[in-house]
């Protein structure tokens, strides 16, 4: 049977907690998130249940992907370098 045939679909068990996971590397790849926006993005379209999507950043965060002092330092220059500051202010941080 060829490759990308339906059969051949239908037989791939997808692990929906390998999935999340591989989903949540590619979205912070694209850009830093946040915890709650990185838990928002995943649960969307219900993809991924709450319980999977726990896990998912529990080993994120053992990674050290999630680091928020980092996400705070990135938004700090983002912020700095484009004028924003008068517009966020340092709650939006």
């Amino acid at each position: 049977m060829r490759r990308g045939t339906k059969a051949n679909k239908a037989s791939e068990t997808v692990d929906p907690q390998k999935a999340a996971f591989e989903r949540a590397v590619r979205l912070l790849t694209a850009k830093p998130r946040s915890i709650a926006e990185l838990r928002e993005r995943l649960l969307e379209n219900r993809k991924a249940d709450e319980k999977i999507v726990e896990n998912v950043i529990a080993r994120l965060s053992e990674y050290g992907y999630l680091d928020m002092k980092n996400l705070r330092l990135v938004m700090l220059r983002s912020r700095s370098s484009s004028g924003r500051w008068a517009d966020a202010g340092w709650n939006a941080i």
